[in-house]
Formats: structure tokens, sequence, C-alpha cells
């Protein structure tokens, strides 16, 4: 059997909606109250206005055609972020969400994002909403696992 010799620190989850995804934050959690772990849960989503973009960033700089397609994904996504928050604080996790528009990859974001942020893990769904059922890993998830430099755990 594999045991885990170094814990993690900060695990990161990115969710599409889709049952995978919601699967992965799951996993997540018990891994997080396992290893008294930090939850950070993003959406990534692309925009074809050029502009990449983080829901942290200052909202006074942001231009207002990128807020109001932030404003229309969050709270596309404020459900589920409240849902995650409500379970994950249930079991003492403390959690982080956040939305990104980016203007390129969606692998390049959630990568970039765990690298920036010191993620030791990312944890995702098999395949999200695309529609390609037959895959057995989706392409964000397969480019995940190849482009990161951290673990990275599949569920299903």
């Amino acid at each position: 059997m594999f045991k885990l010799t170094t814990p993690f620190s900060t695990i990161l989850v990115p969710i599409d909606g889709s049952q995978p995804s919601i699967n992965a934050v799951n996993c997540a959690i018990s891994l997080s109250v396992r290893n008294s772990a930090q939850l950070w849960v993003i959406h990534v989503f692309v925009s074809r206005l050029g502009f990449d973009f983080s829901s942290k960033n200052e909202v006074d700089q942001t231009p207002s055609s990128i807020r109001t397609i932030l404003d229309n994904e969050r709270s596309e996504f404020e459900g589920i972020f409240t849902n995650i928050k409500d379970l994950a604080e249930s079991q003492c996790v403390d959690f982080k969400s956040e939305v990104i528009v980016t203007p390129a990859s969606i692998v390049a974001a959630i990568v970039g994002y765990a690298g920036k942020n010191s993620a030791d893990l990312i944890v995702m769904g098999t395949r999200g909403l695309s529609g390609l059922k037959k895959m057995m890993l989706g392409s964000v998830a397969s480019g995940v696992v190849i482009c990161s430099s951290c673990p990275v755990l599949i569920v299903k």
C-alpha cells in the first residue's frame, strides 16, 4: 500500500460544475482534513476579450467589460462555492475560492495558479463539461497532469 510521507499544506481544486469536479472537491476536503491543509477551489474560464484576470484583483482597476464577465461567471458559481465552503468549514478546513479569466489555455491558467501559489497538490475530475464522455481523461486534466510541477490526483 502506498503511504504518503510528505503532508500537503495547500491543495488546489479546479472546478467546472461537473460531477467529476464535485467528486474531486470531496476527495480534496478529505485530504485537507488529514493533512491540515488549506483548500483552494478555483473556476477558470476562457475570455475572448484578450485579458487575463483574477477575482482577487482590485475592482477599481478592472475594465467594465471584464467586470461584467467576471460578475456573471462568479454569480453562476456562487452557489457551488458556498456549498463547498460550508462543507469545508464544517470539517475545519481553511477554504479559499477564486474565479479566474484567461485569454488562452485553461491548463496554463491552472498550472500557473498552482505554481504562483505554491500548491502542493492539484485534485481534479477526470473530465468536465465538454461532453466527450468516451474519453477516459479529459483534455484539461491530461494537460494539467503533463504540465504541472506538483503532483496531480485525478478523481472519477
